[in-house]
């Protein structure tokens, strides 16, 4: 539902299509908070809400997606924190959140041979560190390098 000039808020009822695998509704006109129903989305790998007005929150329930390889949000109002329930999704491949108005810190992602082949973070609000997992998971992406963020402390055992 791409480029249709869809107007208004995201449907609740989305969240009741569990054998949804994709859901692409940007670039349009969509205007308020993403519904916590999406969450119930199971089985879905691509979620692409990138180039709308959405604003308010992440809700925490999309940790839920745990098939999820494509996360786009850019280009909303979302605001708050981003849920470090994101950095826990196993199959996490693409995950866009520039242009928005995140604030606090970035989740670690995690540290093992799965890496991330995007990561947009810049034009946010963020502060702090940017963790190690992130920083080795998208080595030689230059969109990390423009948070003007330094790297999290490591710690040895």
């Amino acid at each position: 539902l791409r480029h249709n000039w869809l107007g208004g808020g995201i449907p609740t009822q989305l969240g009741e299509l569990t054998a949804l695998t994709t859901l692409i509704l940007g670039p349009n006109y969509l205007t308020g908070p993403i519904p916590t129903q999406l969450g119930n989305l199971v089985n879905l790998v691509q979620l692409k809400l990138n180039v709308n007005r959405l604003s308010g929150p992440l809700p925490t329930q999309l940790g839920n997606l745990a098939k999820l390889e494509v996360l786009q949000l850019s280009r909303n109002q979302l605001s708050g924190s981003v849920p470090t329930q994101l950095g826990n999704l196993p199959k996490l491949r693409n995950v866009s959140l520039q242009h928005n108005r995140f604030s606090g810190s970035i989740p670690p992602f995690p540290d093992d041979d799965r890496s991330l082949a995007s990561a947009l973070f810049k034009n946010n609000s963020f502060r702090g560190c940017v963790p190690g997992s992130l920083l080795a998971a998208t080595s030689g992406l230059n969109d990390i390098a423009t948070l003007n963020l330094p790297a999290c402390p490591t710690t040895t055992d």
